[in-house]
């Protein structure tokens, strides 16, 4: 559980420190998943690796830190970090690039920030990505090749004075190996799974408190 600060508006420095793709804008991308963070490589700068990770600013992956609501979610062991929050909970995505805020501290490349969103006036409820994507093609042909379903919630307690959201996200995808895979397997199966949670107080009229926590397993 974190404790996490109001987020500021948008400053007029912003479009100097770098990019930003909003929810609204990763839903018209072209997109095989709802995945804001996957669609980083259509902004300047943002490139994905030879080793599949992404790249800002010139920068490797391990140099250049994931930030969630301001707070460091990387691994402390390898600097990477692969979180993707479910698409409901997040607000927008930036890509900041030199020159640096000296806020971030130093950095060689830039900074990859996530804002989750705070839950509605209103209750809202949804599951989407249900259907399963069978295999219709050798090897494997008639298998479960993936399914990746999300089921989120929000709105605001009776009294009005707190809103929350929370959302919860399967993924589950079989890779065939060219030349290796043939009929039932062997097959790459990459599953991981997230759930995320928010809690917005107002806790005075001046005062906001803000607890969210998340869990990311993967295998």
């Amino acid at each position: 559980i974190a404790l996490a600060p109001t987020l500021t508006p948008a400053s007029p420095t912003t479009a100097l420190l770098g990019s930003t793709l909003t929810a609204a804008t990763v839903s018209r991308m072209p997109s095989a998943r709802l995945k804001a963070r996957e669609s980083l490589p259509l902004l300047p700068s943002v490139v994905r690796g030879p080793d599949g990770l992404m790249q800002l600013g010139g920068a490797r992956a391990h140099e250049t830190p994931v930030l969630l609501d301001g707070f460091n979610v990387t691994d402390p062991a390898t600097g990477n970090s692969s979180l993707n929050l479910p698409f409901e909970s997040v607000r927008g995505v930036d890509a900041l690039r030199d020159p640096m805020s000296v806020t971030f501290g130093d950095n060689i490349g830039g900074v990859v920030q996530i804002a989750s969103r705070p839950g509605g006036d209103k209750f809202a409820m949804g599951i989407q990505g249900i259907v399963p994507r069978p295999r219709f093609a050798s090897p494997g042909f008639g298998r479960l090749e993936g399914i990746f379903p999300r089921f989120h919630v929000s709105g605001p307690t009776a009294n009005g004075r707190a809103h929350y959201m929370a959302a919860v996200e399967y993924d589950f995808e079989r890779i065939p190996v060219p030349d290796v895979t043939e009929g039932s397997g062997p097959d790459i199966v990459e599953q991981s799974a997230i759930m995320f949670g928010r809690i917005d107080l107002q806790a005075s009229p001046r005062n906001e408190l803000t607890l969210e926590g998340f869990a990311f397993p993967g295998g």
